[in-house]
């Protein structure tokens, strides 16, 4: 490949030497592409701003500069050029001070030849070249040692030099930036007593083992403020061809904050462990993801007899009865729905003998090991429970004691009641219609109303009996109950213009005391009366069977039914439900508008064993 053509500038006020060095260029090996020549220097400051020089040949002696002023003006704008000095032996010294300021080389005038001049001038292009490679290398280093919080280093090991960058070494260290180079020990006396040995070791293993080329090593360092502060010392080491170390480059890093953050996180974590180890309550953190149980505390494990590394072994699913398993799935899926969901519920576990435990649990999602995770606090409240439903029971059979004494107070009167209508009111309506008929005998001729006397009290006395009877209940013995409803049915259609259709099912007939027996003839006796007051129907079906561990007493008719919705619970309908409640019994309504009603009663026969 040919040569570039270079562009000269010949900075020379001389026309002999100007002439003299254009013939010595023309005859070297130099590719010139363009000659100019300045005899000032103000000359060559305009000819280097409007042209592209590459090289400039600079006589230091000039009509308006001389001597080293010359180069350091014409450096002024043309730093970025080679600069070869022409000198004369009385300018040898100044040349050479040119050079260290800059200058690419110098040439003695008519001491040398085109080889000499060609050689000089492509020595000068690569040495400036170079140089500015190394400034530009240096200016890098130099932002990013600013840039970093880090303290950069480069030790040379062969010629015992050091070098730090001065920003951090101040910063970090609070030490006069003319002690930034420091070495030997200078750097080793600063160190803790305590880490001075793992230091030395660590410099002394950089010889021992050829094949290390990087390190990394904390220790403490006495500040400048005397406070010591932990830093993080990293290198990289630099070797020959035998192994030998050269040089090493590191950079240092103060992490003092760390080590503080580190100290106060494993307080906090130590903290934590005795909180989560020693709290009362149950605690356990289980995944969302697969519902794994990632860890639990002694409370959880002594409570559920699974030991910690167990609890690692098993899902939530196995501490919940088997029904419950759709249900905690799907709050699992609502958990990881929500970044901030949290709950508080009872919930029915089982621990490692399969015995059921309630527990009130509040549950928070969080993050743990990097996953979305419940974290549970549990209390077993199974005592708390038993003793509220034992509270509830007792508090239940007082109340079922208060209305059994209501109704059997109510029934003792009502049978009073009775009594005293059939036993004495009748006895007075009765001996009335005996005087009534004594005084018609002896009169031959009596008014009419006599008569309609006599017919109305034979109505007191019949409705009277009718009434007596309704309120004085039959016997409740077993064989006894089958006619005891027929007498109801009877007096019931008497009178009226709908049948009853009585179906009775075999049934466990050992259960039906005979209070429950009253307990049911009561009811079919208030649904007749709330029949004849309100439905109106042509057909009423009477039914008592057993479905199970429940004897069903049903009682339909076709009459004119009512909307549940917008009725109210009247008397009658409570009543019922009350004496239901007896044994156990619960009441169910259906009726519509023109489609009849119908009251269902089930007896619980098992609930009635149990208590």
């Amino acid at each position: 490949m040919s040569e570039p053509g270079l562009n000269i500038l010949i900075v020379e006020d001389n026309p002999g030497d100007q002439v003299l060095l254009t013939e010595l260029l023309k005859l070297s090996s130099i590719v010139i592409k363009q000659l100019l020549y300045a005899s000032t220097l103000s000359q060559a400051s305009s000819i280097t701003m409007n042209n592209n020089i590459e090289v400039i040949l600079l006589d230091l002696s000039l009509p308006d500069s001389s001597g080293l002023e010359t180069f350091r003006s014409l450096k002024f704008f043309a730093d970025k050029i080679p600069v070869i000095i022409l000198s004369g032996l009385s300018d040898t010294e100044i040349a050479l001070q040119a050079i260290k300021e800059g200058a690419q080389d110098y040439l003695m005038k008519d001491d040398f030849d085109e080889k000499i001049l060609a050689k000089t001038i492509r020595y000068s292009i690569e040495r400036k070249h170079n140089l500015e490679q190394i400034n530009h290398f240096n200016e890098r280093y130099k932002m990013v040692s600013k840039a970093t919080n880090d303290m950069v280093w480069d030790w040379d090991i062969k010629k015992n030099t050091l070098y730090r960058n001065a920003e951090q070494f101040v910063r970090i260290l609070k030490l006069p930036a003319e002690q930034k180079d420091n070495s030997g020990d200078f750097w080793l006396s600063h160190i803790h007593p305590d880490d001075r040995s793992n230091v030395a070791a660590t410099v002394n293993q950089w010889h021992i083992d050829t094949t290390q080329k990087t390190f990394e090593i904390e220790y403490r360092f006495l500040r400048g403020d005397n406070n010591y502060i932990h830093l993080s010392d990293r290198g990289y080491v630099v070797r020959d061809e035998s192994g030998q170390v050269n040089r090493i480059i590191g950079a240092i890093r103060d992490i003092t904050d760390k080590k503080k953050s580190e100290q106060a996180l494993k307080k906090s974590e130590e903290q934590y462990r005795y909180l989560f180890d020693n709290n009362p309550a149950c605690i356990f953190i289980w995944h969302l993801d697969d519902l794994s149980i990632a860890v639990a505390n002694e409370t959880a494990s002594s409570q559920y007899g699974y030991s910690l590394e167990e609890f690692k072994e098993i899902s939530v699913t196995k501490i919940r009865p088997p029904g419950d398993i759709p249900q905690i799935k799907k709050f699992a899926e609502d958990a990881l729905q929500q970044e901030n969901f949290y709950a508080t519920s009872i919930w029915k576990h089982l621990n490692k003998q399969q015995e059921e435990m309630h527990m009130e649990i509040s549950s928070r999602r969080i993050s743990f090991n990097e996953r979305p995770a419940i974290l549970a606090i549990a209390f077993n409240v199974t005592d708390k429970i038993a003793l509220q439903q034992k509270l509830q029971e007792e508090k239940n059979k007082k109340a079922l004691q208060i209305t059994l004494a209501v109704i059997s107070a109510q029934d003792k009167e009502r049978e009073a009641i009775g009594k005293e209508l059939h036993d004495n009111i009748n006895q007075i309506l009765a001996g009335a219609k005996l005087y009534l008929g004594l005084a018609k005998n002896g009169l031959t001729n009596y008014h009419s109303g006599l008569d309609k006397t006599d017919e109305l009290i034979n109505s007191a006395i019949d409705e009277i009996r009718v009434l007596s009877h309704s309120l004085i209940p039959p016997s409740m013995q077993e064989e006894e109950f089958a006619d005891a409803l027929d007498d109801i049915i009877q007096t019931t259609m008497t009178g009226n213009s709908f049948t009853i259709e009585k179906k009775i099912e075999p049934f466990d007939k050992k259960i039906m005391t005979p209070q429950m027996r009253l307990t049911i003839y009561r009811i079919i006796q208030e649904q007749f009366n709330n029949i004849l007051k309100y439905a109106a129907p042509s057909k009423v079906w009477l039914t008592i069977y057993q479905a199970g561990d429940e004897i069903m007493l049903s009682i339909k008719d076709d009459g004119k039914g009512f909307d549940l919705s917008a009725k109210t619970n009247g008397v009658g309908l409570m009543n019922i439900k009350t004496r239901a409640s007896l044994f156990n019994g619960e009441l169910t309504v259906i009726s519509t508008p023109g489609g009849g009603c119908e009251i269902k009663v089930g007896f619980n026969c098992q609930k009635m064993t149990d208590n």
